[in-house]
């Protein structure tokens, strides 16, 4: 299977309503600065998975 990936994830937990979720997902341009809103997990419907595709190690 082919992956065509234009930005970067990024594993937060620095969020803004702690009260409603403890961790985050945010897309993130080449310079670094956060792309819109956090996607934030909920126990409906949407699941997410991801994978390393750089092979790097992820940034704490």
């Amino acid at each position: 299977m082919d992956y065509h990936i234009e930005r970067g994830i990024r594993f937060t937990t620095e969020i803004e309503y702690k009260n409603l979720y403890d961790w985050a997902l945010q897309e993130v341009a080449e310079d670094g600065t956060t792309i819109d809103r956090d996607q934030i997990p909920w126990e409906w419907t949407l699941d997410f998975s991801g994978m390393v595709a750089t092979g790097k190690p992820l940034a704490a």
